[in-house]
């Protein structure tokens, strides 16, 4: 089983919540990955609450646009907080990010 958190989270070696932790998730072992997509894979999405009321018409292309951009591009923005698409500066608030789980079975999931 794979577990995925969108928040970081450091595991540290203390015996007694290391124990609770693995009690409670009923696992053997924990091992701890700082690469998420080694597990998952990035997908943007418009946040329309934000967006739609700026951007009124303008809003399907650009929604298309988002929801084109590639791991790297969606890397990118984060990393700099802004990104133009159809003309339209957007900012980090204008974008929400979702890892999709590469799981075994089932398909993927949005996490």
């Amino acid at each position: 089983m794979i577990f995925m958190s969108q928040l970081s989270l450091l595991w540290v070696p203390n015996e007694q919540f290391g124990e609770y932790v693995l009690e409670e998730l009923n696992v053997k072992s924990i091992v701890p990955c700082n690469d998420p997509l080694k597990y998952a894979s990035l997908r943007a999405e418009p946040e329309f609450r934000v967006l739609g009321k700026r951007l009124g018409k303008s809003m399907p292309p650009v929604a298309k646009e988002v929801k084109a951009m590639s791991q790297e591009d969606i890397l990118a923005f984060e990393k700099s907080g802004e990104i133009t698409v159809a003309a339209h500066s957007l900012k980090l608030t204008g974008i929400k990010k979702e890892f999709i789980c590469l799981g075994r079975r089932g398909g993927d999931q949005a996490l």
